[in-house]
């Protein structure tokens, strides 16, 4: 789980030190920093994902991140866009906290890692471990006996890397829990136009959605139990009997080979003994709550889920149900959430549940954002005596701090 990140000259985060819990609900104005947050994590996961500051495309290397269009605009041009994020793992070894440090700098080519380390703290031992440290092109290789020091990495190569691939265990653990962190912002149309079938043994859902009915189709033969899970609440929530999955193979065969469509229908209680609905019939919120079921409602969820105003196109007395699979999820993932609706907020209390965070999001008179828990903003907590969070915050009680 991640404890604390630092952000630095990444779009509006000019500088923010912030703490998370399990789960973290951002709130705040339109275009005060919420979704540049989320973005600034999505940058670190596809900078792992991808394995340094570049990757293939179509006409050659493209930048896995254009580092010129995320830098803080009042930086100059040699800045870096910086990270360091601590981490409280739960690793099977005797280290239980990494720190890892990544900073990318824009050349007149490409961007380039221009600083990386990794720490983790040994309680066992009273003491700290350096895995390595970075400098420009100066590594520096601390590791245990007998592994094969490595220090001619590319500038544009991240070392975490490079030394997860060496057998490091605890190195492997870190990389790959970056990796699989999920970004959603649901589409529903994106839903209705997108069937073709994942890749990978195990899919995920993608960033809108659209490959929801080949994600559907895998729990259904993989994981039945997840299926039947996400089956039963949608006939709770919206009366649905039954979802369909199937797939068959695409005409014509492309460079990659035979490529697989699926296809999602669902079923009404009132019409379960008729033919069953394509999702060009599925409202917006039916579809939407479904995919935040197939997101949220597995057994073995990605280690990082953050969503962007999960709410939109929900009926308000919904919420409560979707809120209450966010708090069920947050024991075994983490969750990042923003969200502009008071209703919804009206479900999360960082004051009795402990594991819950809410950031209040703003700009500050140079333009850059800021986080405040809202536990730190005064007389929040007398407020609570008469209303909800949500209430608190449409009043204008809680911003007008700033």
């Amino acid at each position: 789980m991640i404890h604390r990140i630092t952000i630095k000259n990444f779009k509006s985060l000019y500088s923010i030190t912030t703490e998370l819990k399990p789960l973290t609900i951002i709130i705040g104005p339109n275009a005060c920093g919420k979704s540049n947050f989320l973005d600034a994590l999505e940058a670190v996961r596809d900078l792992v994902r991808y394995k340094g500051t570049v990757r293939a495309g179509r006409d050659g290397e493209v930048p896995t991140i254009p580092a010129e269009k995320e830098l803080w605009r009042r930086a100059g041009p040699s800045e870096e866009i910086f990270w360091e994020t601590d981490y409280r793992s739960g690793h099977p070894s005797e280290y239980e906290n990494f720190v890892y440090t990544l900073a990318i700098r824009h050349t007149d080519d490409i961007p380039v890692v221009s600083r990386e380390r990794l720490t983790a703290d040994n309680p066992k031992k009273s003491g700290n471990h350096e895995y390595f440290r970075r400098n420009g092109t100066d590594i520096t290789v601390c590791q245990p006996a007998g592994k094969p020091d490595k220090t001619d990495i590319s500038p544009a190569d991240l070392a975490l890397h490079a030394y997860a691939r060496q057998s490091f265990p605890a190195v492997s653990f870190l990389r790959d829990f970056i990796a699989e962190w999920q970004f959603h912002k649901i589409i529903p149309q994106c839903i209705r136009s997108y069937r073709r079938s994942s890749r990978g043994r195990k899919p995920r859902l993608s960033e809108y959605g659209g490959n929801l009915a080949a994600v559907l189709h895998y729990l259904r033969r993989e994981k039945p139990e997840d299926f039947e899970y996400i089956q039963d609440e949608m006939s709770a929530a919206l009366h649905l009997s039954r979802l369909h999955t199937r797939e068959e193979d695409e005409k014509g065969i492309t460079s990659h080979g035979q490529r697989k469509i699926c296809y999602l229908k669902a079923g009404e209680n009132v019409f379960a003994d008729l033919k069953p609905f394509g999702p060009d019939n599925l409202s917006d919120g039916t579809l939407g709550l479904l995919a935040l079921l197939t997101v949220l409602g597995v057994s073995e969820p990605a280690p990082l889920i953050c969503l962007e105003e999960p709410e939109r196109s929900i009926h308000p007395q919904l919420t409560r149900r979707l809120a209450n699979y966010l708090h069920e999820a947050s024991r075994h993932t983490q969750l990042i959430v923003t969200t502009h609706s008071p209703e919804f907020l009206d479900h999360f209390n960082p004051y009795e549940q402990d594991y819950v965070q809410v950031l209040v999001a703003c700009r500050d008179s140079r333009g850059a954002t800021r986080f405040v828990p809202v536990r730190d903003i005064r007389n929040v907590r007398a407020w609570l005596d008469d209303y909800m969070l949500g209430q608190i915050w449409a009043m204008g009680q809680i911003e007008e701090i700033f």
